[in-house]
């Protein structure tokens, strides 16, 4: 039977791996990621991500994560969980990256989004809430009768880079069963998250 690694260990594994990237990519490497059309329901420019050498020692050292990152980890989960396509579909969170600080024009990109999710599929949108009470207060236009909005809240993060850490596993948690309502998965993954950090 094999051993089950410790916190501890998986830790420093992680920051050996990241070592060995520093030490055997150079700065101006990088991985090119293809993205189809599918995962967002609409053409990615150049039709891939690249994640950079920067981008992997990153997540080895628990860091800041890019958007690039965030996608790639969307397309492994769009790819692995296969049965809950269905429910679930993605927003390209570069499309609010690239509009920095024009609330006008990530409302407009949301009116678009919205304009292609089916009934009863949910909507997961890897970015800060202010572009949903943007689309709110601007007047946003609903595309379908009675809309049952679910405001998601991660459990408390212990420091200022853990956002898209847990956002990633929300995603993951949301899609691994299709068939459990999002409150539920919300509670489930809250005393799971308040029980691991209890031992």
């Amino acid at each position: 039977m094999e051993k089950e690694e410790t916190l501890d260990e998986m830790e420093r594994s992680i920051r050996e791996y990241g070592d060995m990237l520093d030490n055997t990519m150079e700065s101006s490497d990088n991985i090119v990621i293809p993205i189809e059309r599918e995962l967002f329901g609409e053409e990615i420019e150049l039709g891939h991500f690249s994640i950079e050498k920067s981008d992997l020692l990153d997540i080895c050292s628990m860091d800041w994560l890019s958007v690039s990152c965030m996608t790639t980890y969307m397309k492994y989960l769009y790819g692995s969980f296969m049965s809950s396509q269905e429910r679930y579909t993605f927003a390209n969170p570069s499309n609010f990256t690239n509009y920095g600080n024009d609330d006008g024009e990530k409302v407009q990109h949301l009116q678009h989004i919205l304009g292609y999710v089916r009934r009863n599929q949910i909507l997961l949108i890897p970015y800060n809430l202010g572009a949903i009470r943007a689309f709110t207060y601007a007047g946003g236009k609903r595309m379908m009768a009675g809309p049952n909005w679910q405001v998601v809240k991660c459990p408390k993060q212990p420091g200022g880079v853990e956002c898209a850490y847990y956002v990633m596993m929300f995603m993951r948690h949301f899609l691994r069963d299709p068939s459990q309502s999002l409150t539920n998965k919300v509670l489930d993954h809250h005393f799971q998250l308040e029980d691991s950090g209890d031992s």
